[in-house]
């Protein structure tokens, strides 16, 4: 989970813990935004959904991790811009895997790394 991001999103008298990625929203401009991950599976990406839709999100293109060049950026409240010589570092289908991963994780139970260790064998562990 990344570090310093933790959460809370109040349900009722709940709170359910939560943390939060960076991306773009592609609504017209680009807008700099926190995907905001919940351990009840809820993404709020500008509108609180479930996991399915938030996928559907990012592979229609609302929810981006990847500007085009020449792209009108937005940080809300601190400055817009045009984006050039861009540099993306994270595809679409990682995002979901991040998100996926941050889920189980909030939720307590095994991420992948650690099913990776679990299956590990004794000999290479310490």
């Amino acid at each position: 989970m990344p570090w310093s991001t933790r959460i809370f999103r109040e349900e009722g008298s709940t709170k359910v813990p939560g943390t939060y990625l960076r991306a773009f929203i592609r609504n017209g401009d680009y807008f700099l935004t926190e995907i905001k991950i919940y351990a009840d599976g809820k993404v709020d990406c500008w509108e609180l959904v479930d996991f399915e839709t938030f996928k559907e999100k990012v592979r229609s293109g609302w929810v981006v991790t990847q500007l085009p060049e020449r792209a009108r950026v937005s940080i809300s409240g601190v400055a817009s811009f045009v984006a050039r010589d861009v540099r993306s570092f994270v595809e679409p289908e990682e995002l979901i895997k991040q998100v996926a991963e941050e889920i189980e994780e909030l939720s307590g139970r095994p991420t992948a790394g650690d099913r990776c260790r679990a299956v590990r064998p004794a000999r290479y562990g310490r």
